[in-house]
């Protein structure tokens, strides 16, 4: 069923992939690739609170799951605990450093904190790992413009745009920046 499930989320379809996650955990309930997965679609759907609890629980069954403390990480994000966001993105490097996504995590966290020269130096590993990461230069630039480091932040913003034309937050920050120097 964890195929099933996974296929269903990558469709999109968020609802029939809870329900075959909720089947296949009433008979596996200590599958943590499973509580990780539904962790995913409640974030995918916007129920925050019971994605971290998802992942949680994920994370009781197999404290070494990088996805689901990656994940959580971005779940306390968006409820702005960010302190917990920042420990669980260490927790997630501590176990995997070579996930870039993590390194990202960490970055986004970081800024959400105002700590933008920690946030570079995260991104910077990020982008070392995958170059193509558009919302890692996007995200650095934020950091760098902060920093009033003008010149490099629209640099991020332009190579965030050359990766991916139409993103709208890059281009909205490109345009405030432009109008400040």
């Amino acid at each position: 069923m964890g195929r099933k499930a996974l296929a269903l989320f990558e469709l999109e379809r968020l609802e029939e992939a809870l329900q075959t996650l909720d089947q296949s955990l009433s008979i596996r309930s200590r599958d943590y690739w499973s509580w990780g997965l539904r962790g995913r679609v409640q974030l995918k759907l916007k129920r925050i609170h019971d994605a971290v609890a998802d992942f949680g629980r994920a994370l009781k069954i197999n404290s070494k799951d990088y996805w689901s403390w990656n994940n959580r990480a971005i779940a306390f994000n968006y409820l702005h605990r960010y302190e917990k966001a920042l420990s669980d993105s260490k927790k997630a490097i501590e176990i995997a450093p070579q996930i870039y996504n993590s390194w990202g995590v960490m970055g986004n966290t970081l800024n959400s904190l105002g700590r933008y020269d920690e946030a570079i130096a995260a991104f910077d590993r990020a982008l070392a790992m995958a170059p193509d990461t558009y919302w890692n230069w996007y995200r650095r630039g934020l950091a760098k413009e902060k920093l009033g480091r003008y010149g490099e932040a629209m640099s991020d913003y332009q190579r965030a745009l050359q990766l991916k034309p139409n993103y709208p937050e890059a281009k909205k920050s490109r345009e405030r920046l432009f109008n400040k120097i």
